[in-house]
């Protein structure tokens, strides 16, 4: 694909900044930047809050996993409607790696990691929960680094960065932050009818039908890991575990907009923000990035209002 129809791409994708808190100021604020950042026209959607829109679980979905898979059908209908080239989907909890500007300039000029989203069509993770080491019985290193399956193994990266991707595997999980084109968008409409799956488990569905899924590595987003899912109970969700849950996703929570080592003695390795421009820029501002900051970062708001 050429640098044209990669621009041509992302001007007719649709950006979806999801949250429950869609009127507060943050979260324009927060949607601006990301659009800035990644050359997507962002939208902001409500999202269904699961556990008051339902009474309890159905089937083998919780309340919450309900309410994200609602979400996730308006935002998917949304852009069959208005003929996106893409829909880009990013939870209010997705944390942006600091040169996400420069990373994800990378990932589009590299083939491999972004032409089939143009044609043929697939889905292109900016960030995913990589279970497959923690569910592995062989115990993998590397789970994108499979011996036995050279064409899972990450290839050589693009860019001053080496940004790469690698194949999704059998428990790549979570929806944080992930771009779907716009031919696999009628399948997943037809798969949120016709299954009792969480929306994430749409992957393993998509590759079956061999559709290209890949995973940016590094990954463009974490995701805050600090508290309890509001979507349903994860292992190793408690806070006594949120470092390990880091090293096991392989997110350096340094690289990323947000991390807590230190924060509390405000010492060198306090929280930092993510300028437009893609690198490290002043310290945060927990209006920017909403009330689940106050959570990951206790004192957010006397950096905030000491800065």
């Amino acid at each position: 694909a050429s640098a044209k129809d990669v621009k041509l791409f992302l001007r007719r994708a649709l950006g979806v900044f999801v949250t429950q808190a869609p009127n507060e100021p943050w979260a324009t604020r927060r949607a601006h930047a990301l659009q800035a950042m990644l050359m997507v026209r962002m939208t902001i959607l409500g999202g269904v809050p699961g556990r008051s829109a339902y009474s309890g679980g159905i089937d083998r979905l919780t309340a919450g996993e309900l309410g994200l898979r609602d979400s996730f059908r308006i935002a998917a209908q949304d852009a069959v409607n208005r003929r996106a080239s893409a829909l880009l989907w990013l939870e209010h909890d997705a944390i942006e790696h600091r040169e996400l500007r420069s990373r994800w300039k990378a990932l589009l000029a590299c083939p491999r990691c972004f032409a089939y989203m143009i044609s043929p069509g697939g889905a292109l993770l900016l960030g995913a929960s990589e279970w497959s080491l923690f569910h592995s019985k062989t115990r993998h290193t590397h789970p994108w680094s499979v011996d036995v399956e050279p064409e899972l193994t990450v290839l050589a990266g693009c860019g001053k960065a080496n940004q790469t991707c690698y194949n999704a595997l059998y428990k790549t999980q979570g929806t944080f932050a992930c771009m779907l084109s716009r031919h696999v968008l009628p399948l997943l409409l037809q798969w949120l009818k016709g299954s009792n799956r969480p929306i994430d488990h749409f992957w393993e569905f998509l590759a079956a039908k061999g559709y290209v899924v890949r995973v940016a590595y590094p990954n463009l987003f974490a995701m805050a890991v600090s508290g309890h899912s509001q979507v349903a109970a994860r292992p190793l969700d408690d806070e006594k575990n949120t470092n390990y849950r880091y090293r096991l996703m392989h997110w350096d929570i340094q690289q990323y907009a947000y991390h807590k080592s230190r924060a509390a003695e405000g010492g060198k390795d306090a929280p930092q923000a993510v300028s437009e421009a893609g690198g490290a820029a002043d310290p945060v501002s927990a209006s920017l990035w909403g009330p689940w900051a106050q959570e990951l970062l206790p004192d957010a708001s006397a950096n905030a209002s000491s800065a």
